[in-house]
């Protein structure tokens, strides 16, 4: 039996991976720390004095020294997957012993950072039953199908969190909050929040944005702050924006506040934090009944490091449209779509939205790959909005499910009002 875990740093892979280690009376292998020992330095000192080209040549000979390894669990860096050959060889590892993983196995190609430990079994002797229902316990973290990025039900209000060419399009002053706690109940789920401010400028012929992003699980926190500016040109009876992002992404984990029964070298005692540069562009075409945007975030996948593990930011490739079709005076429909991927693994979200004379609305996403989501809004007043998303809980992770709340409010400036009066601030 060889095990393989993979996982974000401080997830636990090293305290599990010893402790099934035990059960299973087979050997450990923590890979990064296995590096340190041969190397006589630690991994932060091979980055610093060779650069992260040789490192991952360095883990990849080491990988292939370990994987022929025998009646082994293995802890893998958080990285490990995503270079050389290196999911291939777990892949073709456990192929030749266990074909019915197969899928499995191609699902982890790529990992998401920001979410907990997935566990890859390679399984080869008969223990498949007895340790089955752990399996089944860790399989809920696939929902994020390796999305770095956090997921939002209600993507369809606020276009500028992934596509910089979306700024100004609302022709109006507009700022938009979106809130997500997912699996309700369960201890340190993912909570999730975006903000987000945009304006029209008429004089840089486009418009402008601010998205700040948060994310939240366990002891890891996430946090993407980027300006966006799109320049307008006028397009068949609609606008195109072509925009460029520019911002700062940042990866914190707070090591003083996990605990653990045995000092783990792989999870830090004290808070680790690091940043990179990020880069983003887009298309965006808005016209009065139909929007289509194509963007990406991460353009330059940046490298965020701290002192004890290496977080590459995978670049991520986003199609989103948009239709509205009057059904009769008061009665709107509203379908859109949303494509994501990262270049290995695509997620889709179809929605539908049926507004009622334009005060309330609801509807529906739906994702072939995970589950449904049930939508529901209205129009407080002309320029306040607020939605609110449930997705329907597919695993017993969290009866209570997953919610989402927006709150929108956008006011346009009328340049050619006349001013009628003045007040004299002497007098008020």
């Amino acid at each position: 039996m060889t095990i393989f875990l993979v996982g974000y740093m401080g997830c636990g892979k090293s305290t599990l991976g010893k402790k099934l280690a035990h059960n299973l009376k087979l050997d450990f292998i923590d890979l990064d720390t296995y590096i340190e020992e041969q190397e006589g330095r630690t991994i932060k000192e091979i980055f610093a004095d060779d650069g992260e080209d040789y490192f991952r040549k360095l883990e990849r000979v080491y990988l292939h020294r370990v994987i022929d390894t025998e009646k082994v669990v293995i802890s893998v860096g958080g990285g490990t997957p995503c270079f050389f050959d290196n999911m291939e060889q777990m892949n073709e590892y456990g192929m030749t012993r266990a074909t019915a993983f197969k899928t499995l196995i191609y699902t982890l190609f790529l990992i998401p950072l920001s979410r907990i430990l997935i566990v890859i079994y390679v399984l080869t002797s008969p223990f498949m039953k007895k340790y089955f229902l752990l399996f089944l316990l860790l399989s809920f973290a696939f929902h994020s199908k390796a999305q770095q990025d956090p997921q939002f039900s209600q993507y369809i209000f606020n276009n500028l969190s992934f596509n910089p060419g979306s700024a100004g399009s609302e022709e109006a002053i507009c700022a938009t909050a979106l809130h997500r706690s997912q699996w309700v109940g369960f201890e340190d789920a993912p909570v999730s929040t975006n903000l987000s401010v945009q304006s029209p400028l008429s004089l840089l012929h486009g418009g402008i944005g601010l998205n700040i992003l948060t994310d939240k699980i366990g002891q890891n926190e996430f946090l993407s702050l980027n300006l966006s500016y799109a320049y307008q040109v006028d397009l068949n009876n609609g606008k195109l924006g072509i925009g460029l992002s520019v911002g700062v992404i940042q990866d914190k984990i707070n090591g003083a506040n996990i605990i653990t029964q045995n000092p783990d070298p792989s999870i830090p005692t004290a808070d680790e934090n690091g940043s990179g540069l990020d880069l983003g562009m887009g298309l965006f075409y808005n016209s009065e009944k139909l929007y289509v945007g194509l963007s990406s975030k991460h353009i330059n996948e940046p490298t965020i490091s701290t002192s004890i593990d290496i977080i590459d930011v995978k670049r991520h490739y986003y199609l989103t449209a948009g239709y509205i079709h009057e059904l009769n005076e008061k009665m709107e429909l509203k379908p859109s779509l949303l494509v994501k991927s990262e270049g290995v693994t695509t997620t889709v979200d179809l929605t539908s939205i049926l507004e009622y004379n334009k005060k309330i609305w609801g509807g529906v996403t739906y994702r072939p790959s995970s589950r449904a989501v049930l939508l529901l809004g209205m129009h407080i007043n002309e320029d306040l909005k607020f939605g609110f998303a449930y997705d329907v809980p597919t695993t017993n992770v969290s009866t209570a499910g997953t919610f989402e709340f927006m709150l929108g409010y956008c006011f346009k400036i009328d340049y050619n009002k006349v001013v009628k009066g003045f007040k004299n601030p002497r007098f008020l």
